[in-house]
C-alpha cells in the first residue's frame, strides 16, 4: 500500500488556486493598490515594507456558484534584520477578509499558502495568491464585493512556531465592485478537489475544452475524436511545478462526452500523462457510427485529473458541467455504408511516447456494449459515493482520488453478437442506447 502524503504536502494541494488555470472567469475586474508592510513585530527600528497586490473578481457569475476573489501580491524583499529571524520557516500563510453584498455570506475570507523551500534562506515575501469565493443566490440581481481589501497579513511559519505576522494596509478606500447574477451558459463546470485527509475544496468556472474530429462519415467506419486543452496542461504542471516535499510523476485525465440524434451513448476518452511540464494536451477516442443520420457529440458532462506520487494520489480534480442543456461540440451528418458491416472488437490505440491513450469499447454487466454499438466508446466509469468531481469519467475514487477503470474483456459480448445474427446474418446487432450522461455519482 503506498505511504500517506506528509500533512504539508496535502495542505499545499488544497489550495484552490491550483485550480485557476483551468477555471477562470471569462470578464474580470482588476484593481490595482499600494500597500505598506508593517516589519516592527521582528524590532521597533526595523520599519516598512511596499508592496502591490492585485486583486480581481468576475463582473458576470451563475447564481448558486462559487465566484472567486483574488489577491495577487508582488514578492517584496526583506531587510536583513528580519530574514536573520526567519530560519527554518517551511511556509507563509496569506489571510485577508473583504466585505459582499446580495451574497450567501456578508464576511469572505480569502486565504493562501506559499510553500517554502527550507534548504534556502528566506530573503523576502514571494509572489503568492490568497483566495476566497462569494456565492449568490438570487438570479436577476446584482450582488457586490468590497475591493480593495483593506489589510493583508502574511504569517510565517515554522512547524508548529508561529514567526510575528506582517500585516499589509492600504490607504485606499475599498469601493464596490458589482457583480450581475445570471444563468449558466457554455463550458461552465463546478468541481471538486479532493485531498486525502483534506476537507474538499470546491470551485467552478469555464473550463475551455476542444472537440475535433477526423475521419469517413459513414455507418460501419470510426471517428476519431480528440479534445485538446492547453489549460489541462497548464493545471498539471502548475500543481507539479509548485508542490515541495514530494515528487509527482504521472497523471491521469478522463472524459464523459454524450452522443445523441441518429445513435446515442456516452463516448469515453481517457489519457494517461507522464510529462508533467507540458504545455499542451490532447486525447481521443473512436466513435463507431452504426447508424446514418444526423449525429451530435456534446462537450464533456463530466471530466476529471488525477495527480499521483509513486502511485498514491495526491490530488483529484472532477467537475462536473452545470450548463443544461449539454452544449453540442459536434454535428455529423453520417451517411449509410456498405451493408455488411464487420464485428467490432476492443481496440487499444496506446501510443509509444511519454503519454498512453486508451480506447475502445467496454461491456455493461449485461454484456451490452458501452458505447459500443452505440458510440464505439471508451472504458466505462464506476460510481463512488462522492461526487465525481471530474467524476464518473472512467474513473473510481480510491483513497480520495480517481483511478482509471480497467478494460475488460470483450469475449462475452462477442459471443451475444454472434448469436444475435442467427445462422446467415451479416448486419450487424440493433445499436444500444449505451450510457446516459448524468451528473456526479450520488
Amino acid at each position: 500500500m503506498a505511504a500517506p502524503l506528509p500533512p504539508d504536502v496535502s495542505a499545499q494541494l488544497t489550495r484552490p488556486q491550483l485550480t485557476q488555470p483551468l477555471l477562470a472567469a471569462a470578464t474580470v475586474k482588476a484593481i490595482k493598490t499600494d500597500y505598506t508592510c508593517d516589519l516592527t513585530g521582528y524590532g521597533p527600528s526595523v520599519g516598512a515594507a511596499a508592496m502591490s497586490v492585485t486583486a480581481t473578481t468576475a463582473t458576470s457569475w451563475p447564481v448558486n456558484q462559487p465566484d472567486d476573489i483574488t489577491l495577487d501580491n508582488d514578492a517584496v524583499s526583506l531587510p536583513a534584520a528580519v530574514t536573520s529571524r526567519l530560519g527554518g520557516v517551511d511556509s507563509i500563510a496569506v489571510s485577508a477578509q473583504i466585505t459582499a453584498k446580495k451574497a450567501t455570506k456578508a464576511t469572505i475570507t480569502l486565504t493562501g499558502l506559499i510553500p517554502v523551500d527550507t534548504a534556502h534562506a528566506l530573503t523576502e515575501i514571494p509572489a503568492a495568491t490568497a483566495l476566497g469565493q462569494a456565492t449568490f443566490a438570487a438570479k436577476g440581481n446584482t450582488g457586490s464585493v468590497a475591493l480593495p481589501a483593506q489589510s493583508i497579513t502574511f504569517t510565517p511559519r515554522a512547524g508548529a512556531t508561529i514567526k510575528p505576522a506582517i500585516t499589509c494596509t492600504t490607504s485606499t478606500k475599498a469601493q464596490d465592485i458589482t457583480i450581475t447574477v445570471g444563468a449558466v451558459s457554455g463550458p461552465f463546470y463546478h468541481c471538486t478537489t479532493t485531498v486525502a485527509n483534506e476537507t474538499p475544496v470546491q470551485d467552478a468556472g469555464p473550463a475551455p475544452l476542444t472537440i475535433t474530429e477526423t475521419g469517413t462519415k459513414k455507418t460501419g467506419d470510426s471517428l476519431t475524436v480528440s479534445l485538446t486543452s492547453a489549460h489541462v496542461a497548464q493545471l498539471v504542471s502548475t500543481v507539479a511545478s509548485e508542490i515541495t516535499g514530494v515528487t509527482l510523476d504521472n497523471a491521469t485525465f478522463s472524459a464523459d462526452l454524450p452522443v445523441t440524434g441518429a445513435q446515442s451513448g456516452t463516448l469515453h476518452i481517457t489519457k494517461t500523462i507522464t510529462d508533467l511540464a507540458a504545455t499542451t494536451f490532447s486525447a481521443s477516442a473512436q466513435l463507431a457510427l452504426t447508424k446514418a443520420g444526423t449525429v451530435k457529440v456534446g462537450i464533456p458532462s463530466k471530466f476529471g485529473i488525477s495527480v499521483s506520487a509513486s502511485g498514491t494520489v495526491a490530488l483529484d480534480l472532477a467537475c462536473t458541467l452545470v450548463t443544461k442543456p449539454i452544449p453540442i461540440a459536434l454535428t455529423l451528418t453520417v451517411t449509410q455504408g456498405p451493408a455488411s458491416t464487420p464485428t467490432p472488437t476492443a481496440t487499444d490505440t496506446s501510443t509509444s511516447g511519454a503519454d498512453t491513450e486508451d480506447t475502445g469499447a467496454a461491456t455493461d454487466a449485461t454484456g451490452t456494449p458501452v458505447g459500443g454499438a452505440a458510440t464505439g466508446g471508451g472504458p466505462a466509469p464506476r460510481s463512488s459515493a462522492m461526487p465525481l468531481a471530474f467524476g464518473g469519467i472512467a474513473m473510481v475514487l480510491v483513497g480520495g482520488g480517481l483511478i482509471l477503470s480497467r478494460w475488460r474483456t470483450g469475449a462475452a459480448s462477442a459471443a451475444r453478437r454472434r448469436r444475435s445474427r442467427g445462422p446467415g446474418g451479416d448486419s450487424p446487432p440493433a445499436g444500444s442506447p449505451g450510457d446516459s450522461p448524468g451528473g456526479p455519482a450520488a
